[in-house]
């Protein structure tokens, strides 16, 4: 992919917020989330906060940094463009119809693939990619539910 195309993408706080949820949970560890925050000055707090627990603290505040322009959305874009390089050129070349086929068949269970796919679709320029990039989002939540409930069931 060559740097205009890369120009052309979408950027970080441009993205939905349950699409940028999902990147940031696929794509990162919590604790490297909260390294990354420490890297630009913001201060994390020790240990939960009230009812939620620290990685979802985390989360929560890597997901409104990304929101606004500066360092950490920075940094952050360059890892997802320089880890999923590959399937991005892949989606760019593709047409939205090709693309859903690869939201529906993708197994969630490959965090990777997952990670890459749903970065490549969320910063696609095209109108429709980010209508995609949720339904995406939609079926990965779906199945995760249906296996979470299928196992406490047993």
């Amino acid at each position: 992919m060559n740097d205009f195309v890369f120009q052309n993408r979408r950027l970080l706080y441009e993205i939905e917020c349950p699409v940028l949820e999902a990147i940031l949970s696929t794509a990162f560890d919590w604790k490297e989330l909260a390294n990354r925050l420490i890297s630009v000055g913001r201060e994390i707090p020790k240990d939960d906060v009230g009812v939620l627990q620290l990685p979802q603290v985390i989360q929560r505040m890597t997901h409104s940094a990304c929101k606004i322009e500066g360092e950490l959305s920075s940094g952050i874009t360059n890892t997802l463009n320089c880890l999923h390089r590959s399937i991005m050129d892949q989606v760019s070349a593709m047409e939205i119809s090709e693309i859903c086929v690869l939201v529906h068949e993708v197994s969630i269970r490959d965090r990777a693939k997952v990670s890459g796919l749903l970065w490549a679709i969320a910063t696609d320029p095209r109108e429709g990619s980010q209508r995609l990039a949720g339904i995406f989002v939609r079926r990965i939540i779906s199945e995760l539910f249906t296996s979470a409930f299928s196992l406490s069931s047993k």
